[in-house]
C-alpha cells in the first residue's frame, strides 16, 4: 500500500504539479505565488529533472530503513514512534493494550500463573516498548510476591 501511495505521488510530482505550475502562473500575470506553492513546485523540478537520484536515494532509505528495523535500538525507536505517532499513535496504544488485556486475561483465567501469564504476555506485545512496561510490571509483582511470602 506504502509503495503503491509513493508510486502515485511520484506521478503527481512528475504530471500534474507541473501543469498547475502554467496554469498558476497565467492566473497570477507575474505575482508571487505563496511560499508553499513554491516549495512544492520546486520540489516537483527537482523529482522530474533527477528522476533517477531521487529513486535511488529512497531504495537505499527504504533498505537502510528496513535493516535499522533488525536490530534491538531501531526496533525500540520505530515502535516508540508507533506509539507516539499524532494520529494513528492511540490507535496503536489501544491495540497493544487490548492484545495485552486479552492475553492475560486469557492465560490467568486458564490457570497460568500470574509471573509465567507476563512473561508470555511481553513476548506476544508485538511491540517492544509495551514490552518493556510489560517486563517492569513482571519485575514489580515479582518483588510484591517474595516480599509477602517474608
Amino acid at each position: 500500500m506504502l509503495l503503491v501511495a509513493a508510486g502515485i505521488v511520484g506521478l503527481l510530482m512528475v504530471y500534474v504539479v507541473p501543469k498547475f505550475k502554467l496554469v498558476f502562473d497565467g492566473l497570477l500575470g507575474g505575482a508571487a505565488m505563496p511560499a508553499f506553492t513554491v516549495f512544492v513546485f520546486k520540489i516537483s523540478e527537482l523529482i522530474k529533472n533527477h528522476i533517477f537520484v531521487v529513486g535511488m536515494m529512497a531504495a537505499v532509505w527504504i533498505v537502510l530503513f528496513s535493516l535499522s528495523l533488525r536490530t534491538t535500538w531501531g526496533r525500540w525507536f520505530a515502535d516508540r514512534f508507533k506509539l507516539a505517532a499524532p494520529i494513528l499513535g492511540p490507535v496503536f496504544r489501544k491495540a497493544a493494550i487490548g492484545r495485552f488485556a486479552r492475553t492475560l486475561g486469557t492465560l490467568v483465567s486458564n490457570g497460568v500463573p500470574i509471573l509465567q501469564a507476563l512473561t508470555i504476555v511481553k513476548e506476544t506485545a508485538g511491540n517492544v516498548v509495551v514490552g518493556g512496561v510489560i517486563s517492569t510490571v513482571h519485575d514489580n509483582v515479582s518483588k510484591a510476591i517474595q516480599s509477602r511470602r517474608r
